[in-house]
């Protein structure tokens, strides 16, 4: 097969959750003797508009250049950025940008003779067009999937406890101009049947788990440390807040525990959280490569990760590969992950004494927690490895295209 993905996070710009997901699948499917392109917009020149990375053919497409400036770390540029995506200023720009962008693609699929095309729901434009213009989304020649990643709806949605009309009549018009609909969760497919009103199936592939962290040989009988571990944005949605309030009172129980909290985000918030007399058990390592993420998993005691909402987190399927025990959410797709007291633990994650009353159950009965590592483990390794999820894919982009 030739494919063709859109993907404006592609590694090595500057990822989140699609980009590496992106970047696994398309690695995969070449070495499975597929042809595979990437497109993705850019808003900086930082990167070669042409690129060969482990066989993916990439393709970067300058946008928004007559306003490069925009985008750069100078106050008054992020003063005045900010406030043109508040009221959106440069809509009628990003629709333009966003229709050369699906020329470009449409030339790429005609040279390239590609055989179906991957879309997201959310790239770099989404952001100055969503909420104050609606785009009519092209319908491309070939079969095309509109992939659920988390739209700009969905963010809104369960940020702020509502969608912007315009907003969703945009995700809506996206998601009818596609031949499939596939999501990474079930509880993100939810969102797009039930609150943008997208009549269509939505069907559930997760994203996949490199392989690095799937070999589960060495990772269960390791000692461990007195460690508690946090993986994800340092933002109170992530969890991250309320976590540091339940370690705050877990803590005086449990005087021998640190907090590892790994990722970016507003750190001097959660800085600001820890009580002073345990300012030396919490520990913020900011972004780290991920053999040191996984460096800090495989010899934790346990995982806290009480997000409020996720469309498909690979972090907690990170955690539970290195055979560590995950206390996760109650909301969102936590369920999906994990079967609560089976191989893992869920919990509200607006309750702080929840969470607080879980980790000192986790911490009191470790030794009697020990077949929930295996299983664990194991259940990442069957179901959610970069093998497993690649192979879905495979034969659902081969099912396209013999339709």
């Amino acid at each position: 097969m030739n494919i063709l993905f859109s993907c404006d996070e592609y590694p090595p710009a500057r990822t989140g959750g699609i980009g590496s997901a992106t970047k696994t699948i398309a690695e995969n499917l070449v070495r499975k003797g597929h042809n595979v392109y990437v497109v993705s917009g850019r808003l900086d020149r930082s990167l070669p508009e042409i690129a060969m990375i482990n066989g993916v053919t990439v393709y970067r497409l300058y946008l928004m250049q007559k306003f490069s400036w925009l985008f750069t770390n100078n106050c008054i540029a992020v003063n005045l950025h900010n406030l043109i995506l508040r009221f959106g200023l440069l809509a009628r720009y990003a629709i333009c940008e966003y229709h050369r962008k699906e020329d470009f693609m449409e030339r790429i699929i005609k040279e390239k003779q590609i055989d179906v095309v991957d879309l997201p729901d959310y790239t770099v434009l989404s952001k100055y067009y969503s909420s104050a213009k609606e785009l009519l989304f092209r319908r491309f020649s070939i079969p095309s999937v509109g992939h659920i990643h988390g739209s700009m709806s969905f963010l809104r949605y369960y940020r702020n406890g509502g969608v912007n009309p315009v907003m969703k009549a945009n995700d809506k018009h996206f998601f009818e101009s596609v031949d499939k609909i596939l999501s990474v969760s079930k509880f993100a497919a939810n969102f797009v049947n039930e609150k943008l009103d997208v009549a269509s199936k939505c069907d559930v592939i997760y994203n996949p788990l490199v392989s690095s962290f799937t070999d589960i040989t060495n990772n269960l009988h390791i000692k461990r440390k007195n460690t508690i571990v946090f993986l994800g944005k340092i933002i109170e949605t992530k969890g991250a807040f309320n976590l540091i309030k339940a370690f705050n009172a877990f803590v005086k129980k449990h005087p021998e525990y640190e907090l590892v909290m790994i990722g970016g985000g507003n750190i001097d918030g959660g800085k600001s959280l820890v009580e002073k007399s345990i300012k030396d058990k919490v520990c913020f390592t900011g972004y780290l490569r991920p053999e040191n993420i996984a460096a800090y998993l495989k010899s934790a005691a346990f995982c806290v990760i009480p997000t409020f909402f996720e469309n498909f987190s690979v972090a907690a399927l990170e955690v539970m590969s290195c055979g560590n025990i995950l206390i996760y959410t109650t909301t969102s797709s936590g369920p999906e992950v994990i079967e609560d007291g089976v191989d893992g633990f869920l919990v509200n994650p607006y309750n702080v004494q929840e969470i607080c009353n879980k980790m000192n159950y986790v911490a009191d009965n470790l030794d009697k927690l020990e077949e929930m590592r295996t299983i664990a483990a194991n259940k990442i390794k069957d179901n959610f490895s970069e093998n497993i999820i690649v192979d879905k894919l495979e034969n659902y982009y081969k099912e396209m295209i013999v339709r």
